[in-house]
């Protein structure tokens, strides 16, 4: 199952062009009303990130993300905006409600990139911690006791 990602934004233009570039690759949740993103993270456990763009206003976009925590704390939250530099956007960044924000129009190429930065990362860590159990020889767990040198490991023969 391909990585779940969610496009908050009440532009029905700016939506249609995120979620046309995404599907190519993930499984997309799109809507304009925080009420039913709110539902639909809700009903999709493996929603990983969000796309919030609420156009001018930065306070909404904050509240949103604010919401869109609540409901999934480890959920990561872009904020896309047309007007960069607002004040909202740096406090709710130093914060730790948004992982980034963007400035629209987003290339695909940015887009996808973007994405891939946020959840391929989550991705290899969740396979490298079920992969980092393992057994450990008789001999790795002599020298990790101190009981023999690593001197006295290259010259033990193989075990049969």
């Amino acid at each position: 199952m391909s990585p779940c990602v969610l496009v908050l934004c009440p532009h029905a233009k700016d939506r249609t062009s995120l979620v046309r570039v995404l599907t190519q690759r993930y499984t997309v949740l799109d809507t304009g009303d925080v009420d039913k993103a709110l539902g639909l993270v809700r009903a999709c456990p493996g929603c990983r990130l969000a796309y919030c763009g609420l156009g001018r206003s930065a306070e909404d976009a904050v509240a949103a993300a604010r919401a869109l925590k609540v409901v999934r704390p480890a959920l990561s939250v872009i904020a896309l905006t047309r007007q960069p530099g607002h004040a909202a956007w740096r406090e709710a960044t130093g914060q730790g409600l948004l992982a980034a924000v963007r400035t629209l129009p987003l290339s695909e190429a940015d887009l996808l990139a973007q994405t891939r930065a946020i959840l391929i990362p989550q991705a290899a860590m969740t396979g490298r911690m079920r992969s980092s159990c393992g057994l450990l020889t008789r001999e790795e767990i002599d020298f990790l006791l101190g009981r023999v040198s690593l001197a006295g490991l290259a010259t033990c023969p193989p075990v049969q």
